[in-house]
């Protein structure tokens, strides 16, 4: 039997900003003590660029090849952060996350031309317009959450210096996620 690994394609954040999320979340959970609501652990704050589902060694390895020769030639990058918000939408939200921004472009480039790629060695990807954001909570039922006062002016921008294909492995306390390799952005 092949074994497959979950895996996805994504920006880990610095422990320093993962820091600063949990400052975050532990407000927000504050001012929300409902029991429809499931908070994302801090320590496993990412931004994930592409999500590749189940992999055979042949495919991770194509996808290696894809990564390898496109994150090397792209600039680095420095995110900041630009509010809440919700998927779907204010009026129906069930995903709550802070939208990320990145000034230059650069990130929404190298995030496209990835899939790009990827749907040339046969890896489906999300055809909806992709979001830079952080989740932070899977909303139970739809509606809004209470919103503590934060002044995201004062956050400090969070390098990027290189794109990680990850794994992802499932358990009932929460997924696990482990780099399969990083790949250094131009430096």
């Amino acid at each position: 039997m092949i074994e497959k690994i979950r895996c996805f394609i994504a920006i880990n954040f610095p422990d320093w900003f993962k820091e600063e999320v949990e400052e975050i979340l532990m407000k927000l959970k504050k001012a929300n003590p409902r029991l429809d609501v499931r908070w994302v652990r801090a320590s496993n704050s990412h931004l994930t660029l592409h999500f590749l589902g189940y992999l055979d060694k042949e495919k991770l390895d194509e996808v290696k090849r894809v990564l390898s020769y496109i994150i090397p030639q792209t600039p680095l990058i420095s995110l900041r952060l630009e509010g809440f918000n919700y998927f779907p939408s204010p009026q129906r939200p069930r995903v709550f996350f802070i939208e990320l921004k990145e000034d230059k472009g650069v990130l929404v480039s190298c995030q496209k031309r990835i899939g790009q790629e990827l749907e040339k060695i046969g890896i489906r990807t999300e055809k909806r317009p992709w979001r830079s954001h952080l989740t932070l909570a899977r909303l139970g039922i739809s509606r809004p959450l209470k919103m503590p006062s934060f002044d995201f002016s004062k956050t400090n921008p969070i390098p990027v210096r290189s794109i990680e294909l990850m794994k992802s492995r499932l358990f009932p306390q929460g997924p696990q996620y482990t780099i399969i390799q990083s790949f250094p952005l131009k430096g």
